[in-house]
């Protein structure tokens, strides 16, 4: 299932082409579309966008799956399947990018001497 919609982008034009896979933070995970077509006109530009995913399995798109009439979409560029990042663990973090185990943490190291004012209370 596939669904286009029209959208007029502005203030500047678009620069992306025919054929860019998209993606919107804006939108539900897992939504996908395709730029099908844009058009200059004046300072703005008319793309026509296809929806080729995260519309549910239903003859229908589920509400909300397919941009509304008139409802503000931000799309970006796919830039295509992204491993999630893995980090290692604390024990194994290089001492250059983590501080030692014992080490004092410097901002509660710092003696109560040194934190005390002096008002000029003769006292």
């Amino acid at each position: 299932m596939q669904q286009r919609v029209e959208l007029a982008v502005g203030p500047d034009l678009t620069r992306l082409a025919a054929g860019t896979k998209l993606i919107s933070p804006s939108m539900p995970a897992g939504h996908k579309a395709l730029i099908v077509s844009t058009v200059p006109d004046g300072d703005t530009s008319l793309v026509t966008v296809e929806v080729t995913g995260g519309m549910g399995r239903a003859r229908v798109p589920k509400p909300g799956t397919v941009p509304a009439l008139g409802q503000c979409v931000a799309y970006l560029p796919d830039p295509g399947w992204r491993p999630t990042p893995v980090f290692p663990e604390p024990d194994q973090i290089p001492w250059t990018h983590a501080a030692a185990p014992d080490a004092p943490d410097n901002d509660t190291a710092e003696s109560d001497e040194a934190a005390v004012e002096e008002w000029g209370d003769g006292d």
